[in-house]
């Protein structure tokens, strides 16, 4: 008989492993969302192309997270230099225990061995698998952003909720809990966009919008907040 929710355990450390655990799952789903987004295109939608549009794709994240790329609009944690070679150490590292040092990486060659179509595959597979571990070091580059903005929603978001307070204003409890619902979501939805989308995209025309709406959504929910919800 499984214990009532009353019974289990409500400590930090436990709340700490579960979403551990959490996150560690959405990361291995993510993952395997990805390969399987680039098999089904390289077997529907660019089957002339093979392996070679998944190594450019990889090429061009490589760009994005050194910073090397030529578009004017770059993110800006990834151009300096202390956080884009440690996220591209990271990335290295994250590919090496999982790929090379589980020896995944030689049963995937001896299996290559076997057919030119497993091969191309194969191959395909592990680009995008070093693709995704690029870009999560991208997205840990990329999360202060999103703390700046959530640090300047909720110091906007007190001052407008003071001004209200002591102007009298109408308390809006609806709009506090439509917010309120929406703030996980504007967190989650570009990491998982960006972590699965099948071609490069600026990392900049993803992170920033979502920051920024991030901040207002924090602006909006404290400016709203009232004592009694």
């Amino acid at each position: 008989m499984s214990p009532a929710p009353a019974d289990r355990p409500r400590g930090f450390p436990a709340r700490l492993l579960r979403g551990l655990i959490a996150l560690c799952a959405a990361l291995v789903a993510a993952l395997t969302l990805t390969v399987c987004v680039e098999w089904i295109g390289l077997t529907f939608y660019w089957p002339e192309q093979g392996a070679a549009r998944s190594a450019a794709v990889l090429r061009q994240d490589l760009a994005w997270l050194r910073g090397a790329a030529t578009d004017p609009v770059v993110l800006p944690l990834a151009t300096l230099p202390a956080p884009a070679t440690l996220a591209a150490d990271l990335s290295t590292g994250l590919y090496r225990l999982v790929i090379v040092w589980t020896g995944l990486e030689m049963l995937l060659a001896w299996l290559s061995s076997m057919s030119t179509l497993v091969a191309v595959y194969l191959e395909a597979g592990l680009n995008a698998v070093q693709t995704f571990f690029v870009r999560l070091a991208i997205t840990l580059a990329a999360s202060p952003l999103f703390l700046v903005f959530a640090w300047w929603g909720a110091m906007e978001g007190l001052v407008r909720r003071d001004l209200r307070r002591f102007g009298g204003d109408i308390e809006h409890g609806m709009v506090y809990h439509f917010i309120k619902y929406l703030t996980g979501s504007t967190v989650a939805i570009p990491f998982i966009l960006y972590l699965a989308w099948p071609s490069s995209v600026n990392p900049s025309w993803v992170f920033l919008p979502f920051a920024l709406a991030l901040g207002v959504n924090i602006l909006v929910l404290i400016a709203t907040f009232t004592k009694y919800v």
